[in-house]
């Protein structure tokens, strides 16, 4: 397997059916060996967030071409990026590979709510390393009492599990929560682990009325889809 043709293979993958993409899983990681599976998933958000970031640095450079959602979240993530960050991305200067690899694990963690692209590929990845991490001979979605690790699902993931389980509209019920998306940003930084900073403009999208939906984790059918299916794993179902 060259270079290049694991880089056709990340940009065709959407294109393939899914069997086909599995097969090929299959045969890039020797029967999916662990370790490989763990460096198949980094290099596809390398790859990935490579291109998005290529379309920006074109569009600032003046080279014309199409330039479609993945410039647009692109630039979005840079943003984010350097709002936070004393260390800016300079998109024009900067090499694309310098600015992939020194991203650390939480900014591919950003990088994987704001690129939608991402979410199929890596679900089956993540699928496959929790298959071979628990030892099983089979992938079942029907055993009964199965503890099923999903601690390391994404920010908007997170969100749309407790969105999914009621918990946020039973939370946006209660004082201080029904007058304060802030406060409640807050509550549910403590229980995810994300930083409230990060939560608010998804609650604010999600619960209020005239707000940009652009930070809305729901509006990704793909992401959402995704925890419909985990939950479905595990039982829930949603009314």
């Amino acid at each position: 397997m060259t270079e290049f043709e694991l880089f056709d293979f990340f940009e065709n993958y959407e294109h393939q059916p899914p069997f086909l993409t599995t097969k090929k899983i299959y045969e890039l990681t020797n029967n999916l060996d662990l370790h490989l599976l763990v460096a198949l998933r980094k290099d596809f958000r390398r790859y990935y967030l490579k291109k998005a970031l290529q379309l920006v640095k074109d569009f600032e450079s003046g080279v014309p071409g199409e330039y479609n959602y993945k410039y647009n979240m692109g630039v979005n993530l840079i943003q984010i990026y350097n709002n936070n960050r004393i260390d800016k991305i300079n998109i024009t200067n900067d090499t694309l590979d310098n600015i992939v690899w020194s991203l650390s694990e939480k900014d591919f963690d950003l990088a994987e709510i704001i690129f939608e692209g991402m979410a199929d590929f890596l679900f089956e990845i993540d699928e496959l390393i929790r298959y071979k991490e628990s030892g099983f001979t089979k992938l079942s979605i029907e055993a009964e009492d199965e503890l099923i690790d999903y601690s390391e699902s994404n920010y908007s993931s997170k969100i749309i599990f407790l969105e999914k389980l009621g918990v946020i509209k039973f939370l946006k019920e209660k004082t201080p929560f029904n007058t304060s998306t802030n406060s409640l940003a807050n509550a549910l930084s403590g229980v995810t682990g994300v930083n409230p900073s990060t939560l608010q403009p998804m609650l604010n999208a999600m619960l209020s009325d005239g707000v940009s939906i652009k930070n809305n984790p729901l509006k990704s059918k793909k992401t959402v889809n995704i925890v419909l299916t985990k939950l479905a794993n595990i039982g829930f179902k949603i009314d």
